[in-house]
């Protein structure tokens, strides 16, 4: 992973919170890069292994984002390691419930720690909220 700025990736179908996404993480200095469909974040992933962070949606409307979590693991973990480089953290973002078997399958895919964020039950846009009102004026 980069020693310089902090590199993301956004995984987001819907334009307005990929770029709400966007606004925060270059506010706080970081380059973002964003991916709307499964096929695009793993080409992404493949041509920029130096990506620190990525945030997935869980359900998009091409493909899922616990199928960007297990590229992440199965194939761009292993180049990190090869690389003597530090693994990519990712963060699952979603506006649904996920359901027992949707967390089982994010955590099989290599999250290290699951669990849902207390007091946004309202799902992701009472969370970006929530951010926004982090973000200095």
């Amino acid at each position: 992973m980069s020693d310089e700025k902090l590199k993301v990736l956004v995984v987001e179908d819907e334009r307005s919170i990929q770029e709400f996404l966007m606004m925060i993480f270059e506010e706080a200095g970081a380059e973002v890069l964003c991916a709307a469909a499964v096929p695009q974040a793993k080409e992404i992933l493949d041509t920029h292994p130096d990506i620190d962070v990525v945030t997935l949606d869980g359900s998009l409307a091409v493909g899922h984002g616990s199928e960007v979590a297990e590229h992440i693991v199965k194939v761009l973990w292993p180049r990190q390691a090869e690389a003597a480089c530090g693994k990519t953290a990712f963060v699952v973002i979603s506006g649904n419930p996920f359901t027992p078997e949707g967390v089982s399958a994010v955590y099989e895919k290599g999250s290290q720690t699951v669990s849902q964020i207390k007091g946004f039950e309202g799902g992701t846009r009472a969370w970006l909220r929530h951010m926004k009102s982090l973000v200095p004026a």
